[in-house]
């Protein structure tokens, strides 16, 4: 996904739910983490991911959900990650007018959120903003890694930014957004050595 499909996705989503999107395009945390954030979670400008959110269902498809499991995430790891100010100003809104309602961030009752709530509104504000189907939630979530390494930011700040507890995952499932900047790298260099730059 490009920049600016992103940017009409997210363009998008207030038409859809405020808060929705910009938080995996801004933290690259996962449909079920997503799911799993409280209002608690978010401490003046950082937001806590420690959780997943997890439905169990009687059969398959439609059939309500039985059970809903907030759980650790697969690492047991709890990551703060700074949220810029274009993702609070809709947060802090979203709070304001459901806090008082719901403990859960993705849903205006009591009860927690079904995970597909949150893909369901990706598929509708992608709609909405004409973006080629073929890009998915998680797709949000490869965006930020990839935009943010591709920046030149190192891998293992991103990896914890991301939630991988070894950046080694993160090179391994990102290593394309690394060719760019191994280009820009060996230009430099050749500019360093080349006696026409002396």
């Amino acid at each position: 996904m490009s920049g600016e499909e992103v940017g009409r996705i997210l363009a998008a989503t207030p038409e859809v739910a405020p808060v929705a999107l910009v938080i995996p395009a801004s933290t690259g945390a996962r449909r079920f983490e997503l799911a799993a954030l409280k209002w608690a979670d978010l401490e003046g400008s950082t937001l806590k991911t420690d959780g997943l959110l997890l439905a169990v269902w009687e059969g398959c498809g439609e059939t309500p959900m039985t059970e809903v499991r907030d759980q650790p995430t697969k690492t047991r790891d709890r990551r703060r990650v700074a949220l810029d100010p274009e993702t609070l100003t809709p947060v802090a809104t979203g709070q304001e007018h459901l806090a008082s309602i719901t403990q859960w961030m993705f849903t205006d009752t009591e009860r927690p959120p079904h995970p597909d709530r949150v893909g369901y509104w990706w598929q509708r504000a992608r709609t909405i903003s004409g973006v080629d189907s073929p890009w998915r939630l998680h797709d949000l979530r490869r965006w930020s890694a990839t935009s943010v390494l591709s920046g030149g930011y190192d891998l293992a700040t991103v990896a914890r930014r991301i939630g991988h507890s070894d950046p080694f995952v993160s090179l391994w499932v990102y290593s394309h957004a690394l060719v760019d900047r191994d280009v820009e790298q060996s230009l430099e260099l050749s500019r360093a050595w080349s006696p026409d730059e002396h």
